[in-house]
């Protein structure tokens, strides 16, 4: 074998700013361990003015309007256009709210993710981030290499694979650079 190297790591993005001292390289960290934290304000913010904007005293509004509609249709006191245009008002209430709803659940999400944890049992590497820094969505900061799967890639000259022969078993000793 000509080289060899190892690779299983896991790699990380984030966006907004850091806080929180980001785990230092080289450093052993645990499955669900905290490598570091994005600013969180933004995202409370986001989720005030969701939770804010929920219009559920309309759709209230909307049901009971729409209920007492039916009734007066139901004893002719009303034209069947005005209780369609109140089922309306109310399917349209409806729709608001569902969004509302589902504005607030990708709010609560954000915010959830503003604490950054290893996905795996591994090794800190490639740290880009430093406390206070900007990074933009999709930017690499920081890698974890997964020390229970580890893998091997081989590069092997033709000439020489004659002696090498299949069998799963393998001995493999991987060393460490000291620092």
């Amino acid at each position: 074998m000509r080289f060899g190297r190892k690779a299983a790591f896991k790699s990380l993005a984030l966006q907004k700013r850091s806080t929180g001292s980001p785990r230092p390289g080289n450093h052993f960290v645990h499955k669900g361990d905290t490598l570091f934290e994005i600013d969180p304000e933004d995202f409370r913010i986001a989720l005030d003015q969701a939770q804010a904007q929920r219009d559920s005293c309309a759709l209230d509004y909307a049901r009971a309007n729409a209920s007492r509609q039916t009734r007066l249709a139901e004893q002719g006191w009303t034209s069947t256009d005005v209780r369609q245009q109140t089922t309306s008002a109310q399917r349209q209430s409806e729709a608001v709210v569902a969004s509302d709803m589902l504005a607030i659940a990708k709010r609560q999400l954000d915010l959830s993710r503003t604490v950054i944890r290893s996905p795996v049992n591994g090794y800190v590497t490639n740290l880009l981030v430093q406390l206070g820094d900007y990074v933009n969505v999709g930017q690499k900061v920081i890698s974890v290499i997964d020390t229970d799967s580890y893998w091997v890639d081989g590069d092997f000259e033709e000439s020489s694979t004659s002696p090498i022969v299949f069998d799963p078993r393998a001995k493999l000793t991987i060393t460490r650079a000291r620092g």
